[in-house]
């Protein structure tokens, strides 16, 4: 489980991309769980499966700023099938939440 790959922290893990083999070598494990794009995606790499659940609080997936993304994982013996989730979200509700409470101070970059 890394943020943006297991080599780097922004590094980014997208299907088809010619860094793919660079940012996962030396791993062992089949399953890589990685974020930083804000985006769902699923995809194999070699004999790596490489999962990224999109975001919570703040997607990028096209069509779907309004929905939080998340994955839940079935166990299938030794393998392990994901269920992709979009669910809807109230985008205003959570800004004036946010504000409410300074949020926006205390986590600038947001």
């Amino acid at each position: 489980m890394c943020h943006g790959s297991p080599q780097k922290v922004k590094g980014k893990l997208l299907p088809g991309s010619e860094m793919n083999r660079e940012l996962i070598s030396g791993v062992e494990e089949k399953y890589i769980f990685c974020g930083h794009t804000h985006r769902y995606c699923e995809f194999s790499e070699g004999d790596k499966h490489i999962i990224n659940p999109g975001a919570v609080g703040n997607p990028l997936d096209d069509g779907k700023h309004d929905c939080t993304s998340f994955i839940i994982l079935h166990s299938k013996g030794r393998e392990w099938k994901t269920e992709h989730i979009y669910l809807k979200q109230n985008v205003d509700a959570i800004v004036k939440n946010m504000m409410k409470h300074n949020l926006q101070g205390i986590a600038p970059y947001w």
